[in-house]
């Protein structure tokens, strides 16, 4: 799925509503980086995810630094494919039960 803040710089989606679990980006992408699209949802009040990683095979110092700021993980390229999974079973153990999803694809 793609974030519509990912394609229009205003955000119309509810504030503090949970659409996901996990946001995985990658820092290199079409429209901007990784960093520069999860800081947008961060100003813009998206950030319901609280589970994030950054894949690259590059980031400087500042854009650790700046990733770690977000609370993002941060995976390496090439990246291992069992660290991935494990990150991913560790952060599910500390999604409450009793969370309730919005339908991402109803949403305008």
């Amino acid at each position: 799925l793609v974030c519509p803040l990912y394609l229009d710089p205003v955000c119309t989606c509810p504030q503090g509503i949970t659409f996901g679990d996990f946001l995985i980006t990658d820092q290199q992408m079409p429209l901007m980086t990784g960093l520069e699209f999860l800081e947008s949802q961060t100003k813009r009040g998206c950030g319901c995810v609280s589970n994030k990683a950054i894949i690259s095979a590059n980031l400087t110092t500042a854009e650790i630094d700046k990733a770690k700021k977000l609370g993002c993980k941060i995976f390496g390229k090439p990246f291992n494919i069992d660290e991935l999974t494990h990150w991913l079973d560790e952060r599910e153990k500390h999604i409450p039960k009793n969370r309730k999803l919005v339908d991402f694809e109803g949403h305008p």
